[in-house]
């Protein structure tokens, strides 16, 4: 499974902070912003939590746990990034 981020910019170049976390943070505290996945049935599978963003190992909120494309958007000065989060088995 992936997560896909995505954002367009003209003239300059978005950041990850930018891209993926801009539409939790909405004036909430650090420790309230997390991202959770879920089995069919409800039953949490795997919690990440913006606070242990620097612990070791993949975290959902670590830049480095990333994938980054880059393309051109529709305008020649438009720039597409696309971030991908890959889930994987070891993840849940």
């Amino acid at each position: 499974m992936e997560i896909h981020s995505q954002n367009y910019r003209i003239w300059n170049e978005p950041d990850f902070a930018g891209l993926v976390l801009r539409r939790v943070w909405d004036g909430w505290a650090d420790e309230n912003i997390s991202f959770e996945i879920l089995s069919n049935n409800g039953s949490p599978l795997v919690k990440w939590n913006y606070v242990d963003r620097d612990l070791s190992g993949r975290q959902f909120f670590n830049e480095s746990s990333w994938s980054l494309v880059k393309s051109r958007g529709e305008r020649e000065d438009e720039l597409k990034k696309t971030w991908i989060f890959e889930i994987k088995p070891d993840d849940i």
